[in-house]
């Protein structure tokens, strides 16, 4: 009987293992196209510089995400603290967007 529970809890303990290290390799991979958008897109500003708000929208979603992943490791304030980043980040780009969007 010992040796089934241990194998449950193992069992459990690797499939917690692979959703983090999927949600941890999907932030990195959202951070990292974010941070070669932005590069992409100051290289050349005057050309480039309508898609800024996709470059702050991709901010915001790996606020976002490191949000979640902290509220389900019970860290509340921290959660929040990247919750209330990921709004502001998108409220930027809300703003960017009617800025640099707008009918001429």
């Amino acid at each position: 009987m010992t040796n089934m529970y241990i194998g449950k809890k193992k069992e459990r303990f690797i499939d917690k293992i692979r959703w983090k290290t999927v949600v941890d390799c999907l932030s990195m991979i959202i951070g990292i196209a974010t941070i070669v958008s932005a590069i992409y897109i100051f290289l050349f500003v005057e050309e480039r510089l309508k898609w800024l708000p996709l470059m702050f929208l991709g901010a915001a979603l790996v606020n976002l995400i490191e949000g979640l992943k902290k509220f389900y490791y019970c860290k509340r304030l921290s959660g929040v603290l990247f919750m209330l980043a990921a709004v502001i980040i998108v409220a930027f780009a809300v703003i960017s967007y009617m800025v640099l969007w707008k009918p001429v």
